[in-house]
This record gives C-alpha cells, sequence and structure tokens, in this order.
C-alpha cells in the first residue's frame, strides 16, 4: 500500500505543489541526481467525488484512506481501474509532491534501521512489519499511529513484552462483516392499546373537601405549606417547645437522638426566618401568646443564638463516624477496582487482541 508523502497537505492549505528547497528541482545541481517534481492537477475529474467529500465535512483522514483503498486494488486485484499514486494523494491533501530519489531503498533501510534502534533504547521488543490485508465487505477502522515513547511505562509496554497474540482472522472478519439490516418487528400496536385504553370506563374522581379551620385571633404568618409540615414534625417528635429548647441549650442526646435531631433540624427557621419572627413578636408585644403553634416554634427557638448552626454541628458529630467509615469503604473499593484492573488477565488479553488487530 501505498504510503502518504509530505505532498498533499500544502496544496490544500494553498500552496502550490513544487520541488524540494535548496535547488533539487535543477537537474540534480543539489539534489543528488534526483529527478524534477512531478505535477499535479487536482482538478482532474476523478478527484470530484473526493472534493465532494471534503466540501460536506467529512475528515481528511477518512478521504486520504478511500484514496489509499482504491490505490491498493489498482495494483492488486482491478488493473484496469484507474488508481490514485501517491503524488496524486499529496496533492489531494496539500503536500508538496516529492521528487524521486534514486536512494528510495537506502531511505527506508535508514527508517527501519531508525526504528529497531529506537526499540532497542526503550526496552521495547521490535514488532515485525506486515503487509495490509484488504478483506472485502469489512467496516474500515482508522488507527493512529502510536509514537513510541508514549508506550514506555505503560500497560502496553508489557503487552509488547509478552509476544504475540495468536488469533482467529475468520472469526473478527465476520463479527465485523457488513450484513443487511433485517427489517424491525413490530410487537405491539400502538393504537390497539391507545382504542383499548379509551373503551375503559372511566373513573370519577371524588371530590376532596378540605376543611379549613380559622382560629380567631390567631397571629399566623408562616404560610399554609410550611406551616402543616411544622406541625406534622413536631406531633411525630411528641415534645413541647420547652422541651425541645431545653434540650437543644443543653445538648441532652438521652432527649435527642440522631433521628429526632434531624427532624429539628428540617424545622427550624433560618436566618430571615428568625428576623421575620423577631420582628412579628416585636409588633405583637403582649399578644405573642396568640401566636399559632408554628409561630410559638419559631419563637421559642429564635432565642438560641445560631440554633439552625448549632443543631447542624451537633448532627455533624452524631453522624461524623457513620460518614467516615462509609467513605473509607468506598476508597478501599476503588482501591480494590484499580488493583484488579491493573491484574486483569482478561483485560490484558483483550487489549492484546486490539493491538494485534491494529498491526494487521
Amino acid at each position: 500500500m501505498d504510503g502518504c508523502p509530505p505532498a498533499l497537505i500544502s496544496e490544500f492549505q494553498g500552496e502550490k505543489p513544487g520541488a524540494k528547497e535548496g535547488g533539487e528541482d535543477n537537474d540534480g545541481e543539489n539534489g543528488g541526481g534526483d529527478a524534477p517534481a512531478p505535477t499535479v492537477n487536482i482538478n482532474d475529474p476523478k478527484f470530484e467525488k473526493y472534493h465532494k467529500m471534503k466540501k460536506i465535512g467529512m475528515p481528511l483522514v477518512s478521504i486520504l484512506n478511500k484514496m489509499r483503498y482504491f490505490v491498493c486494488l489498482y495494483k492488486n486485484m482491478y488493473l484496469e481501474m484507474d488508481g490514485f499514486s501517491s503524488n496524486e494523494i499529496d496533492a489531494f491533501e496539500g503536500k508538496t509532491p516529492v521528487a524521486k530519489s534514486s536512494t528510495k531503498s537506502g531511505e527506508k533501510k535508514d527508517k527501519k534501521q531508525l526504528y529497531l534502534e529506537k526499540c532497542e533504547k526503550l526496552g521495547i521488543p521490535a514488532r515485525p512489519y506486515v503487509e495490509p490485508k484488504l478483506p472485502e465487505k469489512l467496516k474500515k477502522i482508522h488507527w493512529t499511529v502510536v509514537p513510541l515513547e508514549s508506550v514506555k511505562k505503560t500497560i502496553w509496554e508489557d503487552l509488547a513484552k509478552t509476544g504475540e497474540t495468536v488469533i482467529l482472522s475468520q472469526a473478527f472478519e465476520l463479527h465485523f462483516q457488513i450484513r443487511q439490516k433485517k427489517p424491525r418487528m413490530v410487537t405491539r400496536n400502538r393504537g390497539e392499546s391507545a382504542i383499548g385504553q379509551a373503551q375503559k370506563p372511566k373513573q370519577v374522581k371524588q371530590q376532596q373537601y378540605i376543611h379549613i379551620y380559622i382560629y380567631l385571633f390567631k397571629i399566623t404568618f408562616i404560610p399554609m405549606k410550611k406551616d402543616q409540615s411544622i406541625q406534622i414534625g413536631l406531633r411525630k417528635l411528641g415534645l413541647s417547645n420547652e422541651e425541645i429548647y431545653n434540650a437543644i441549650y443543653y445538648m441532652q442526646e438521652q432527649v435527642l437522638d440522631e433521628e429526632k435531631l434531624g427532624t429539628i433540624f428540617d424545622l427550624l427557621p433560618n436566618a430571615e426566618e428568625v428576623t421575620l419572627t423577631e420582628g412579628k413578636a416585636d409588633e405583637a408585644g403582649n399578644d405573642c401568646e396568640f401566636f399559632g403553634p408554628s409561630e410559638l416554634f419559631w419563637l421559642e427557638m429564635s432565642a438560641i443564638p445560631e440554633v439552625r448552626k448549632q443543631v447542624e454541628a451537633w448532627l455533624f458529630t452524631k453522624t461524623f463516624a457513620e460518614l467516615c467509615k462509609d467513605r473509607l469503604y468506598q476508597v478501599n473499593l476503588l482501591k480494590r477496582a484499580c488493583e484488579a484492573i491493573r491484574n486483569s488477565q482478561g483485560l490484558r488479553c483483550y487489549l492484546n487482541l486490539i493491538l494485534t488487530m491494529g498491526n494487521l
């Protein structure tokens, strides 16, 4: 398969394809006997399909891979088909076409020798070069070449030291084949279910009667929904306002356990509500006894400085041991999961298969 020499990207960037710098195109005066750089016309009709791919936003790597795929078909299978040479692919990508050198085979040997020296320097076993094969009717997977420096001290280095993995290529080809999609099976008819639901007799909604008890001479300023939740919580606690006040002020743990303390924390007023309660109490004067049950609870709790923060700190001391134990369990579980992933033979085998398939 033809590679991708530096000839296509510069043309796409607006540069004109030309010879190398340093006079390499002047009949070998400074080029060591190299042939002049070829001229490629990317406006040729056979490039039309690939220009359309680029216009609709298809990645350039995918377009070039398609062009290289047709080159292989042209060289290996269909001799009558017009393929694309490496210089034409370079011109389409925008690179400058490179003149053919008489020392091309020597350059290949130098690159291979450089690869072997780099592998030996990094301590990574060199893998043999594998000629690409193009099975028919397979999905195209575009791999990115990873530099050898990035492989050092990773799991890929350990996998490279374990050696090659024997895989069944036919099984992978069968799994990744492009097959015709089967028609979707209709399991049920939505229309029939809707009709059946419409035929059912409609349930008659019972009217809900809300009885509102109006207490004469009661001063209320808490919204109805919050007032109901406070009264429900106070009935659940079964403690008077004075008992709750003394239990919070003197931190009586025998009176308020963790559950009751959490319930009280949800009922306590915040800073703005404390200010509102104190203002209403100043307006009422001696008529504070006419406050509603929820308003009296807020008025009693407002006498404790920063009552909400105190209860929050008390609740944290009660739940700290359990919270610390729970977080420690999660950390230990994460450590065990990391060790299991690091030493998983199944995962290493799976990654080794991916590495082997990527090098095919």
